[in-house]
């Protein structure tokens, strides 16, 4: 036997055993027993509706909040990118002024060391008895 026949039964013999009134009032009873159960669903399902449109306004928000971060982060990382990006190009220029200082204070070096080897070849052929000739001269610078 199903529920539902259970149930048929023993509506069936609860209406043997009644009066017409009293199974009016059962019948009553039962649809008050069943407005009550519809209205405390009802009331569930509004709240329950409330609670979810609260929920998603609060994550709308949420969201536009943070959109509207993001954006001032993208902002900021972008004036921040910008700055970095001049100093990196001044620290560049900067550099390549130094490494042409540092080649031609090379290049001053490489020439004063050159005169001083000359001048010291020069002086010690000049320390000898003998004069030097042209050739040797040339050979010396």
């Amino acid at each position: 036997m199903t529920p539902k026949e259970k149930k048929e039964a023993a509506n069936k013999v609860l209406d043997d055993t009644m009066t017409v009134s009293q199974a009016k009032q059962r019948k009553l009873d039962l649809r008050a027993k069943d407005l009550d159960i519809r209205a405390g669903s009802l009331k569930r399902k509004q709240s329950n509706d409330a609670e979810a449109r609260k929920r998603r306004a609060k994550a709308s928000a949420d969201k536009e909040q943070k959109e509207k971060e993001s954006r001032s982060d993208k902002k900021a990382s972008e004036v921040v990118a910008s700055i970095k990006k001049r100093k990196e190009r001044q620290a560049s220029a900067e550099k390549g002024k130094a490494d042409k200082l540092k080649g031609i204070a090379d290049k001053r070096k490489a020439g004063v060391k050159k005169s001083l080897d000359r001048a010291k070849k020069v002086s010690q052929a000049g320390r000898s008895s003998t004069p030097l000739t042209k050739k040797q001269l040339q050979n010396l610078i």
